[in-house]
């Protein structure tokens, strides 16, 4: 990874990625959480997008630098969040600097908020064997999609 391609740690941002390989990792990750229903509050939701904020702001930052390859790298898990989601009339949270990424006007299509959810409150938490298929299934795509990255830097390394 070229230096041009991490964000100082005295940026303007407070960035919990250190590299673009992190963001893209968690990126992934939520990508494969909203296509399967993404289940959690409004907060927790615009955290998983910031992700994908730091990851625009190391291409705008980058310049001619950013490496065409890193657009390929993020492009199919971009289509992906596309399919699972749908577009909404405002962003969930704009940037202070600049306009909105697409991603910021774009909610899953399946949204489970559990403060919404009757019981919410209750002091039990059960799990059913289908919320136990589901997250069984999370991993296998979670660990395909890191094993194919993987591959994808040994290769562009050689």
């Amino acid at each position: 990874m070229t230096p041009s391609c991490r964000l100082s740690a005295t940026s303007p941002k407070e960035w919990a990625f250190r590299s673009f390989n992190d963001a893209l990792r968690s990126w992934i990750a939520t990508v494969a959480l909203v296509e399967i229903g993404y289940e959690g509050e409004w907060e927790e939701y615009t955290n998983e997008l910031t992700a994908r904020d730091y990851l625009d702001e190391v291409r705008r930052r980058s310049g001619s630098d950013w490496p065409q390859r890193f657009d390929e790298e993020i492009a199919p898990w971009d289509e992906r969040f596309r399919a699972a989601t749908v577009e909404e009339a405002e962003p969930h949270l704009p940037p202070l600097e600049s306009d909105p990424g697409w991603w910021q006007y774009r909610s899953p299509r399946h949204w489970i908020v559990p403060s919404e959810q009757e019981g919410f409150f209750d002091d039990s938490i059960f799990l059913t064997e289908i919320d136990l298929d589901r997250g069984r299934g999370l991993v296998k795509r979670l660990l395909g999609g890191i094993t194919a990255l993987r591959k994808r830097l040994r290769t562009d390394r050689n």
